[in-house]
């Protein structure tokens, strides 16, 4: 999950960016968060949800078919984007 984290990480940076020269953003464009290292597409995600789902450190933000089947779980389908649950057990978390 090394490449979720420094997405993660880098999609940490720029939501902090976001909220301090745009804090009334609907929207925040983030880099996918699958496990394909190298994918670096960008997914356009209301803030909100955005913060919603960074809450939890097993949730992740990734553009629709980039789920990796057997490490991870859609649990939320939207139209740009769908949210994943990593469930490694392997301990490469």
């Amino acid at each position: 999950m090394q490449v979720e984290r420094l997405f993660r990480a880098v999609n940490e940076q720029l939501a902090r960016i976001v909220r301090r020269f745009r804090p009334l953003a609907d929207d925040i464009e983030i880099i996918c968060e699958c496990s394909r290292q190298s994918c670096v597409e960008q997914v356009l995600v209301p803030t909100g949800e955005y913060e919603r789902v960074r809450r939890n450190p097993r949730l992740f933000i990734v553009k629709p078919a980039h789920d990796l089947a057997g490490v991870e779980e859609v649990v939320e389908e939207h139209y740009a984007y769908c949210v994943v649950r990593k469930d490694v057990t392997d301990g490469s978390s």
